[in-house]
């Protein structure tokens, strides 16, 4: 007995979308690849691009970065501005587009990718990122975890490999915050 309809999942169209266009897509500003052999996405041209492949599953309907957990990577600051300046060198302006912002880029690293032993995946996680946040590191730890406490498992698991750091930080009123990041454990 076959279904009568089928209907599209928009979030999960747009996730394979994304996974398309991190494979197949080149940033507009980009002659190659930076200094470090890793392409960078602006994420304003990441999701324009991103929305422009999608096919018109209902009104209204955009991408949200939160889709790209698992998918991608962002950083904002030093990498990201280190991405911006090897793409800028590369175009021959050696100019900032806009030096006064903190632009976020985004960079292809597909959980699906990753090794399946636990030890070999955050090694992997820490061979493209120094430090990690727990929540940037949930969607690539989640299937090493049962039960109903994730964010705890996903903690072992990151305290087993990699030693944690506390960081204060300011957040959206100016407040100081405590997060917990973690660092590779020295070898």
């Amino acid at each position: 007995d076959l279904p009568k309809k089928a209907q599209l999942l928009p979030d999960e169209v747009a996730k394979l979308a994304a996974h398309n266009l991190f494979l197949q897509g080149t940033p507009r500003g980009a002659t190659g690849s930076s200094s470090s052999g890793v392409q960078w996405w602006n994420e304003k041209e990441l999701m324009e691009t991103w929305s422009l492949r999608l096919p018109s599953m209902s009104r209204g309907y955009a991408p949200r970065t939160e889709l790209l957990r698992g998918i991608a990577i962002s950083e904002t600051g030093s990498a990201a501005d280190a991405a911006a300046k090897d793409m800028e060198t590369a175009n021959g302006t050696g100019v900032p587009q806009d030096a006064q912002t903190k632009t976020v880029q985004w960079q292809y690293f597909p959980e699906a990718g990753l090794p399946l032993v636990p030890s070999m995946r955050i090694k992997s996680m820490f061979a493209v990122r120094d430090v990690w946040s727990l929540e940037d590191a949930m969607p690539y730890l989640a299937k090493f975890v049962v039960g109903s406490e994730k964010e705890g498992g996903a903690r072992d698991i990151l305290g087993k490999y990699a030693k944690a750091i506390s960081v204060t930080k300011k957040d959206g009123s100016g407040k100081d915050i405590s997060v917990t990041k973690y660092m590779a454990l020295a070898k």
